[in-house]
């Protein structure tokens, strides 16, 4: 993800959920366990910087981001993700069950509640009836331990969108990849991270350029470049197996054969399972079913 090349034909040990070392193939690394990832492509988890995981206060609808969007994301090779408006309660209560193996799902990164003003449509708020109150607001949630403060945005994918996306790119911005998922039409946690690459190298970034936006670039955002990002010994072991280079061609990130998450692997037949039981066209009819789906009474940013 540093530089587009590839390193041919390497063993990846790991201990625990860290990498420790990356040998020839023709040194046994005296594994435990082995999978034979023979002619397929690895590169680090990816990270979606834009989810409302919980983006309601009813617990009756909290099952649905367990069982479905949680998994689905898992299956598409997303191991990370930054939550930028949730119940805060629900979503750290989630960040504590992936902890302790109670709950397969990406590692979560918290705004809580976005801030916005007093008649905002959205349940997952604070409503803020004027400046003054902003500060108060911002220690609370500091207190709580986010990562970064989030206020109300909107976007719609658009021609003059990716041209202002690949200007900002050519000035030097660091781009970082975000859906809104799964909070509006099309933005399925089975895929819509996948699109908003693609996206990317419409508009003109490189698949390199675009692959950056979700692994190198986002995971220095969150302050763990040192810890993810790319494989190297010392990283944490999130990877993606893919049957063919998405450097050379950002369809092959579609071809997915394996995904590790915290050190543990999850083969095909594993994923696949996942994506089953998901099933998210009928339980997330909106963002990933036909067009004739209903919308739900409080979406997000783009609807």
């Amino acid at each position: 993800m540093v530089t587009g090349q590839v390193q041919e034909s390497q063993n990846i040990l790991i201990n625990g959920n860290r990498i420790v070392s990356m040998q020839s193939e023709e040194i046994s690394p005296g594994a435990e366990h082995n999978f034979d990832a023979t002619g397929r492509f690895v590169m680090p988890g990816l990270a979606d910087m834009h989810v409302h995981l919980y983006f309601t206060n009813d617990p009756a609808n909290f099952a649905t981001t367990d069982n479905s969007v949680l998994p689905a994301l898992l299956a598409n090779g997303v191991t990370t993700v930054q939550d930028l408006g949730s119940n805060c309660d629900a979503v750290k209560d989630t960040v504590q069950r992936i902890g302790h193996n109670e709950l397969l799902g990406p590692r979560i990164f918290t705004t809580c509640e976005m801030l916005d003003g007093e008649e905002s449509q959205f349940e997952t708020v604070k409503r803020l009836r004027d400046p003054e109150a902003v500060e108060n607001e911002v220690q609370k949630l500091m207190a709580q331990g986010v990562n970064r403060i989030k206020l109300w945005l909107s976007a719609n994918w658009s021609q003059s969108r990716l041209s202002l996306a690949d200007n900002l790119r050519k000035a030097g911005a660091r781009m970082r990849a975000g859906t809104n998922l799964p909070q509006g039409r099309g933005l399925c946690p089975n895929g819509a991270t996948h699109t908003e690459l693609k996206l990317m190298v419409k508009a003109g970034f490189t698949p390199l350029q675009a692959l950056q936006s979700a692994t190198t670039n986002a995971y220095e955002s969150l302050d763990m470049g040192s810890q993810l990002g790319t494989i190297e010994p010392g990283k944490m072991a999130d990877m993606v197996l893919l049957r063919g280079d998405p450097v050379e061609d950002i369809n092959n990130i579609d071809t997915i054969a394996g995904v590790v998450v915290n050190g543990t692997l999850h083969g095909k037949e594993a994923l696949d399972k996942m994506l089953s039981d998901a099933d998210v066209v009928n339980n997330l009819p909106f963002a990933c079913g036909g067009k004739n789906a209903v919308k739900p009474r409080v979406g997000c940013c783009s609807v």
